[in-house]
């Protein structure tokens, strides 16, 4: 097994902007998630529209991630994770929100 990265393993081979861009980023999903399924929880709105609603939320932060990354004049695919990396993430969980609720239908 000496061959297997595991998340701790590729989480620390990160430079120290890499690691702040994913702090950042995970703590604003994690923020967005609470805030969508928040009315679930209490149980007041169906999952499926709270995953419509984080998906939506998403795609928004992605399209805002993108806008910033173009005005700070940062290059896609550089050495270290930025803004278009954190769009690019937050279509992914956009989409899988998307999925989520298409399952739930």
């Amino acid at each position: 097994m000496s061959g297997r990265r595991t998340a701790t393993s590729v989480v620390g081979s990160l430079d120290p902007a890499s690691r702040r861009r994913a702090t950042w980023f995970v703590l604003r999903c994690l923020a967005l998630a609470a805030w969508a399924f928040g009315p679930w929880l209490a149980g007041g709105q169906s999952f499926q529209g709270c995953a419509v609603l984080l998906g939506f939320a998403c795609s928004t932060g992605g399209f805002v991630s993108m806008l910033f990354a173009r005005l700070r004049g940062e290059p896609p695919w550089q050495g270290s994770l930025n803004g278009w990396d954190e769009a690019l993430a937050f279509v992914a969980v956009s989409r899988l929100a998307h999925l989520a609720s298409q399952l739930q239908a």
